[in-house]
């Protein structure tokens, strides 16, 4: 006997299949072939979908007959989507209110004086400049983005173009990739800047510090490979939200740590293994969250000494280096969240072992899994104190000899669930199940009350199966993985 799902199961489900297209012509060919199935899907189901990223339209002349037939398909069903549009690229009038995003290029600006008026819910302007003489105005409930890249070309060749990059009171955020900002005329730093990217750039200390200090509303700013003369002066800043790879100056590597005069409110910082900040975290007492990445030649002992300072308000610790001894953790009291951009199986079953009284959320952007299953499944099962285990993606299959390299079992799931009391939520990508398996995992969590978010796949035909079951126990399976992220964070 062939199942019959309810509507809001067959939703559900659908709603997953278009949820993960960013390009207008595969979220079309998607809803065109689902509109094929059946008259009650096309009157009940499909006007109901919506897709929660933004749509990219393609600004390449050649595709302008099939983007009509694209915009036409999802008008006629009424799929809901948010738009970003190239500036080269036609839209129909049908999707006018479903821009938000505008990217425009130099030679197309003078076309922003009318488009608050085009575009009634535009939210953003990108603007992508290749040279320096243009103007800007000022739209209510509009913020710009200004990214000046210019690999070959002299942008920033004067005084006058460092006033026009950063003196108009536009630009809510400014990215600028591959130029020389070599000279420091006195500036009007813009009030709207909240954001500032710098990459790969030669920039006049002077500059740097007199943009750091005099821009009041910064709240984030990103330096990478950035290229400079040596600092002689303490740098008065209270921006929040500090991602820092590399600053090579005369004397080498060096951090603008070493002049920031007042650090009390960072409360995040972005910063490569090679650059120790142990000895200036004591002093940021609004910092919450430290990322570690990884650089070539890594200060070993850095990312230990950080843990071992034991600082109450550094509850957040990213790493995205190797952690050589997960011991270390223990002499750390207010860590509560630990994520890995990778994390090899002994470091994870290390880390299960400890127990550790503080640590609730681990979470793990790719998982080797090159040992026993069933040695993982033991310490997970034993672990009393994580409360969310996010792992998002395995790697490096070869734990059982005859198995699929790409096969990780519902019942990998359902045993550590039969023991575990304490998991709340839980990440883990598995790709086969079967009807008893099914049943065995309905029973075990009749009798878990405990787990509340489970997200094991991103296919339909396991969606079929276990969505029901996590219904019947109020169970959020599948939840959006940006939304169970965020509330982890807020925790």
């Amino acid at each position: 006997m062939i199942p019959i799902f309810p509507n809001t199961v067959i939703k559900y489900i659908l709603n997953l299949s278009i949820d993960i297209e960013r390009d207008i012509y595969n979220l079309t060919f998607i809803v065109s072939k689902l509109t094929l199935i059946c008259k009650e899907w096309n009157e009940k189901i499909i006007p109901t979908l919506k897709t929660s990223l933004d749509i990219n339209f393609d600004r390449t002349l050649d595709k302008k007959i099939q983007l009509k037939r694209c915009t036409n398909i999802l008008a006629r069903y009424n799929i809901y989507f948010k738009i970003n549009l190239d500036s080269d690229t036609e839209i129909q009038p049908t999707f006018i209110e479903r821009v938000e995003s505008f990217l425009v290029y130099n030679s197309n600006i003078p076309m922003i004086s009318n488009i608050d008026r085009l575009y009634p819910n535009l939210k953003e302007i990108i603007v992508n400049l290749s040279n320096k003489k243009a103007q800007f105005p000022i739209l209510e409930n509009i913020k710009y983005h200004l990214n000046c890249t210019s690999p070959n070309v002299p942008l920033i060749d004067s005084e006058e173009s460092i006033e026009f990059i950063f003196g108009q009171n536009n630009f809510y955020k400014i990215s600028v990739c591959w130029v020389k900002l070599e000279f420091n005329p006195p500036l009007q730093i813009s009030t709207q800047l909240t954001v500032l990217k710098l990459s790969n750039c030669h920039i006049n200390s002077d500059l740097l510090c007199q943009i750091l200090e005099k821009s009041q509303n910064l709240q984030q700013i990103e330096l990478t490979h950035l290229i400079n003369e040596s600092f002689d002066k303490a740098l008065e800043v209270s921006i929040q939200f500090f991602h820092f790879r590399r600053l090579v100056c005369e004397d080498g590597v060096f951090s603008l740590l070493d002049i920031w005069s007042d650090k009390s409110n960072l409360k995040e910082i972005n910063i490569n293994d090679r650059l120790p900040i142990d000895k200036y975290i004591k002093e940021m007492v609004s910092l919450d969250n430290l990322i570690v990445e990884y650089s070539i030649q890594p200060t070993l002992n850095f990312l230990e000494e950080s843990i071992q300072l034991n600082v109450p308000h550094l509850t957040h610790l990213t790493i995205q280096t190797i952690l050589t001894n997960s011991n270390v953790l223990l002499q750390n009291h207010y860590i509560t969240t630990l994520s890995f951009e990778k994390l090899g199986f002994n470091s994870l079953i290390a880390i299960a072992k400890l127990n550790h009284p503080t640590i609730t959320t681990l979470e793990i952007g790719e998982f080797q899994l090159d040992g026993n299953l069933e040695d993982l499944q033991l310490h997970i099962q034993n672990n009393y104190t994580i409360k969310q285990l996010l792992i998002y993606s395995f790697v490096n299959w070869n734990f059982r000899p005859g198995v699929s390299k790409n096969d990780i079992p519902l019942t990998f799931i359902t045993e550590i669930l039969r023991v575990n009391r304490t998991l709340v939520s839980l990440v883990l990508i598995i790709s086969s199940i079967n009807e008893p398996n099914c049943k065995e995992f309905d029973q075990v969590l009749s009798n878990n009350n405990v787990l509340k978010n489970l997200f094991v796949s991103r296919y339909s035909k396991l969606d079929l199966n276990l969505l029901p079951i996590c219904n019947k126990y109020n169970i959020n399976f599948n939840p959006n993985l940006h939304d169970l992220r965020f509330q982890k964070l807020i925790k």
